[in-house]
């Protein structure tokens, strides 16, 4: 029997690993590698990014969400899941029969003409930022990495753009079509005061992204973004085949030229807006009162919370 491969190659788990969202998003004292297996499992999911929000700036950073969930929450994870790692960057979970690869990955920032931009890495998490955009795809280019122009419509939120999506393309191993947390419809984001708001998770922003794909003949992936762990998942790829997992670099080039052969299904699902709505303003009131937005904060592992 041919195995399935589902892959959301951009999630973030929860808002941070930092003590104060994990207290504010109800994960203070439960094991996150279990909890983000186990939604794998349910899911079927089988390959799952865990997205770093810029630069690690060093192992052990509560911004290092493999190495966090790898040091401190394998040790404690019940007796039937089983735990591998095929290097630094792909960690194995399994229980009964079922098993997820969880990678490492970043949203690496780029600076350019003054500007940051976001651009979405598979593979590492310690890509540096403020680099040039040539030179940050050089640099992942160099050391094997997946590199997808992420969400790059919603310029809003540091979306590269057309023009620059245009000029870097063929650096590109695809591009974000599907994000899941561009759901409103085009008739809310019309709507009078609120519209504009809207307007910066709407879905014209994928529909801009796959018809840039179809145009320069790339590849598009669909990903959830996920910001809580319950909606992991919700949009992903999917291919038939067995992964090559000999190794670290082995696993990460086959994944690589998975993606880039665009021979994948992509299911487009779409965050709940109750969902969305509930991240999206406990996010809004932590920056405002200046709270889990430091990556230096040590990680605080389940069992002490």
């Amino acid at each position: 029997m041919t195995r399935t491969q589902r892959a959301d190659l951009h999630m973030h788990g929860s808002i941070g690993f930092q003590p104060y969202w994990l207290k504010k998003q109800r994960y203070a004292g439960k094991n996150l590698l279990q909890l983000i297996a186990d939604e794998c499992f349910a899911k079927g999911i089988t390959i799952s990014a865990i997205t770093c929000q810029g630069n690690t700036e060093g192992k052990g950073s509560v911004e290092d969400r493999l190495y966090c969930l790898r040091k401190h929450e394998a040790p404690l994870l019940p007796r039937e899941y089983k735990v591998d790692s095929l290097g630094e960057n792909v960690l194995v979970v399994e229980k009964g029969n079922s098993h997820v690869y969880i990678v490492s990955g970043q949203t690496v920032v780029p600076k350019e003409d003054g500007k940051d931009f976001d651009l979405l890495v598979v593979g590492a998490n310690n890509v540096p930022d403020k680099l040039s955009f040539s030179d940050t795809l050089s640099y992942c280019s160099d050391n094997g990495l997946i590199q997808i122009a992420e969400h790059p419509f919603l310029e809003t939120h540091q979306g590269m753009g057309k023009e620059r999506l245009e000029k870097y393309i063929h650096r590109f191993d695809a591009i974000e079509g599907h994000n899941a947390q561009a759901i409103f419809r085009s008739l809310a984001t019309h709507l009078p005061v609120v519209g504009s708001m809207l307007s910066r998770a709407g879905r014209e922003l994928n529909e801009k992204a796959k018809a840039s794909a179809k145009e320069y003949g790339k590849p598009y992936v669909a990903n959830s973004d996920a910001h809580c762990i319950e909606d992991l998942g919700i949009a992903y790829n999917q291919w038939g085949g067995e992964m090559d997992a000999k190794s670290e670099y082995q696993f990460l080039k086959n994944l690589k030229d998975c993606i880039r052969s665009g021979q994948f299904i992509v299911h487009e699902g779409y965050e709940p807006i109750i969902s969305w709505l509930k991240w999206v303003s406990t996010f809004q009131r932590g920056v405002k009162e200046n709270k889990g937005i430091s990556s230096q904060e040590k990680y605080i592992p389940s069992n002490k919370f």
